[in-house]
């Protein structure tokens, strides 16, 4: 998608872009697994708060908060997660942003992932 500039507010009329992966695709139970994952800048800049990024799971048709985690200010992100199911889990992931006063892109998501974890 084309950038297009609203010069008066600063905003980026395009959704944000961002990479995501996971270091495993099957887990056992209380294994950890690790996300990582990247912003898109473009002509944005990052405070050194940098920005928060909502690891967020699929449950139905909803995308549901797993983890907030905070990119840095390259807009580099990383976090580690387990859990301890009692049966084996499917979880389908996404990395998600939000607009906010500091951030001129509109909401943006990755790609999906899926990981099993068994107990």
């Amino acid at each position: 998608p084309a950038l297009i500039l609203a010069p008066a507010l600063g905003l980026v009329e395009t959704p944000a872009r961002l990479t995501f992966n996971v270091d495993r695709r099957t887990a056992h139970s209380g294994q950890a697994f690790t996300f990582t994952g990247k912003l898109y800048l473009g002509p944005a800049t990052l405070t050194k708060l940098g920005k928060s990024v909502s690891i967020q799971y699929r449950s139905g048709a909803s995308w549901l908060p797993l983890r907030e985690v905070k990119a840095d200010k390259r807009g580099v992100f990383r976090a580690t997660y387990s859990m301890n199911p009692s049966r084996p889990l499917r979880l389908t992931l996404r990395a998600f942003v939000d607009p906010d006063e500091y951030w001129p892109f509109l909401e943006g998501a990755s790609r999906q992932l899926s990981i099993v974890i068994r107990p």
